[in-house]
């Protein structure tokens, strides 16, 4: 059992790629850092399953190739029958198995000192003027600060922020298809096939995996019905079946203000709600406001007892990616809210298609990709009612 202890500097609630990130960070700083997951890791995690380029960069250390699956290059774009196929020449991604990548964060947040508590559930916590007390389903710890990264719908969160709106989540519906490597590559290579119109503000998605593929279905809230129907329905109009059991997960829209911080408790990675609203990658989000909260924790640590400079975290945050953020929103809203012709040029124009993967591998920023697609929009939607030729199914 757990004891009330203030033996640690930091607390993270959350084994995921932010609170992994966060807790090796204030570990590295010397903090004295305990990490408290409700699961026992391995674990399987619902997830596309692509680690974005931006992502892997921001990691200070090198992934071992057995965690690491095929790179993306490209992608398909389907709309109505409409195809465009575009290869990039660089990766976008990695692909990577959750369990075992995030599995893989936590042995690094350990070696740099952490002390990590698993199958343990974090239940609130209450804070006074110089201390923060975790309850958990075993006891109960105490710290100077408490770093919740725990995803969107943990019970935490909600003693920071309200819980989202309709409007301001993404619900997932994945699943896996076991065809063999030779079967993967001869019929996917390395594109990713995105296919809009399946789901109401949303697409599905294949993404091919060193052995199977990640298939899924996802859209905002608001929009949704019956995700499990049209994922089967999904599955079975592009010949696959034999999928796994679905597992349905949550993403936070991006670009919406959150509150982030109450007195000396940070939220970060989902549960701060950073995540991409135009294409629902989270996971550098995740790593990097977790850097930033174990920073400016450090910080915090270092000087008085006073918490003041936690402040500074949603500012710090703003700076390096909520612009981003709120230009990714405006990307979805151009994406999901013109009736389809955004979704019709990008299955019909290369060129728009390309633009919009130099996302993924920290290429272009959102705002460069947003005001490059408004300047042509009209050319691009004209062009898009051409015709097509010569395209792959």
């Amino acid at each position: 059992m757990g004891n009330a202890s203030s033996a640690y500097d930091l607390i993270v609630v959350g084994g995921g790629p932010s609170g992994s990130s966060a807790a090796r960070r204030a570990g590295l700083l010397g903090l004295r850092t305990l990490l408290v997951e409700k699961e026992a890791f391995p674990r399987y995690k619902a997830c596309a399953g692509a680690l974005s380029e931006t992502a892997r960069r921001l990691l200070d250390f090198e992934l071992p190739a057995e965690l690491c699956g095929p790179q993306i290059l490209g992608a398909r774009a389907h709309y109505r029958g409409r195809c465009v196929e575009c290869q990039m020449p660089f990766p976008l991604a990695t692909t990577v198995t959750r369990s075992l990548f995030d599995d893989y964060l936590l042995q690094k947040a350990r070696e740099a000192g952490v002390e990590v508590k698993m199958a343990e559930r974090a239940l609130g916590f209450t804070q006074t003027a110089d201390r923060v007390e975790l309850q958990t389903s075993q006891g109960a710890y105490r710290s100077p600060f408490l770093l919740v990264a725990e995803g969107s719908q943990g019970r935490l969160v909600r003693q920071v922020r309200r819980k989202d709106r309709p409007t301001e989540f993404a619900a997932c519906l994945v699943t896996e298809v076991e065809l063999g490597e030779e079967a993967v590559t001869s019929r996917f290579g390395h594109l990713a096939d995105i296919h809009f119109g399946v789901v109401p503000l949303g697409y599905a998605w294949i993404l091919p995996h060193r052995r199977h593929l990640s298939v899924g279905v996802g859209g905002l809230g608001k929009g949704l019905h019956n995700l499990k129907g049209r994922l089967v329905g999904f599955l079975a109009a592009q010949g696959l079946s034999g999928g796994g059991p679905f597992r349905a997960h949550t993403v936070p829209v991006g670009g919406k203000r959150r509150r982030l911080a109450s007195g000396r408790v940070l939220l970060c990675g989902d549960a701060a709600g950073f995540a991409d609203a135009w294409t629902a990658e989270g996971i550098a989000y995740a790593i990097r406001s977790g850097q930033i909260a174990a920073e400016v924790i450090g910080r915090a640590a270092a000087g008085t007892a006073n918490p003041t400079c936690l402040q500074e975290y949603p500012a710090l945050c703003h700076r390096e990616f909520g612009r981003g953020l709120r230009h990714s929103f405006l990307l979805a809203a151009l994406l999901h809210g013109l009736s389809g012709l955004t979704y019709r040029v990008l299955a019909s124009n290369e060129r728009a298609l390309a633009k919009t993967l130099e996302l993924p591998a920290g290429r272009a920023s959102h705002g460069e990709v947003l005001r490059w697609l408004l300047w042509r929009f009209p050319w691009l939607v004209l062009g898009s009612l051409r015709p097509q030729s010569g395209h792959r199914p």
